[in-house]
């Protein structure tokens, strides 16, 4: 086999070979080379094609061992950094729960504050109002005591003063005098007794034991009790005449 030079790009290729490797020229037809006109460089090379050494494939298997090293320690850091960063953001979301969970524990916390404030504040007020309730009961029974006590009083002062109640002696009209009378709610009743006769007495008093009373049919008799003394007039029906009078007890 002879080393003969492409006549496209003067590359050395085989006289074999059909087609330049390098340009991709067709080495069929190629012009051929006469003896004795090449060079004394082309002549060498052909002379010392024999001695040409045959490349390795060494360093190709090198690179491609270097280059798959590369890519697998690319893929390996990749897939080392995805789980640094997986384990990052789990980290991340685990402090953010975290905080969220004890953000929630604190305003769970402040709501039961309040609650319990509001029930302590419901507690005082219910106290306070029950505290005025029975203030004003016990304030309603004092009144109703006192207004009793009064009443108490007011009537025995009624009773031992103000009653027309009694005797009453004196002299109507030159004449002695007896009356006695009893008084039952607004209205007296009771008896004269004058001239040795005695007369039946109906009438009606008032609060202030202003009287009106009629005497036996024949005598109208008005006036006023004040304290133990009865004084007013005496109005004979029939004559016309009117008499003054008082009477004590």
């Amino acid at each position: 086999m002879a080393i003969i030079k492409c006549f496209n790009c003067g590359n050395f290729i085989s006289d074999k070979a059909g087609i330049c490797p390098k340009c991709g020229a067709q080495m069929t037809g190629q012009p051929p080379q006469t003896s004795g006109q090449g060079s004394s460089s082309e002549q060498a090379i052909i002379a010392n094609s024999g001695n040409l050494p045959k490349k390795s494939n060494k360093g190709i298997i090198i690179g491609l061992c270097a280059a798959l090293f590369l890519l697998l320690a690319g893929l390996v850091f990749i897939l080392i950094k995805n789980n640094q960063d997986e384990q990052e953001a789990e980290q991340k979301l685990a402090e953010i729960t975290a905080q969220h969970e004890q953000e929630k524990r604190r305003l769970a916390e402040k709501q039961a504050q309040v609650e319990a404030e509001k029930a302590r504040l419901a507690e005082v007020e219910r106290k306070r109002l029950e505290d005025e309730k029975r203030q004003e009961a016990a304030r309603r029974k004092a009144a109703e005591a006192e207004a009793a006590r009064r009443r108490a009083e007011a009537q025995v002062e009624v009773v031992n003063y103000n009653s027309a109640t009694g005797v009453y002696t004196g002299v109507i009209c030159g004449v002695k005098a007896r009356m006695s009378i009893r008084q039952s709610g607004n209205n007296i009743s009771g008896t004269y007794t004058g001239n040795t006769r005695n007369y039946n007495v109906k009438g009606t008093v008032d609060d202030y034991l202003n009287f009106d009373m009629n005497v036996g049919g024949g005598a109208i008799v008005n006036g006023q009790i004040d304290g133990r003394v009865m004084s007013g007039m005496w109005e004979e029906l029939g004559s016309g005449k009117y008499y003054s009078f008082s009477l004590s007890r």
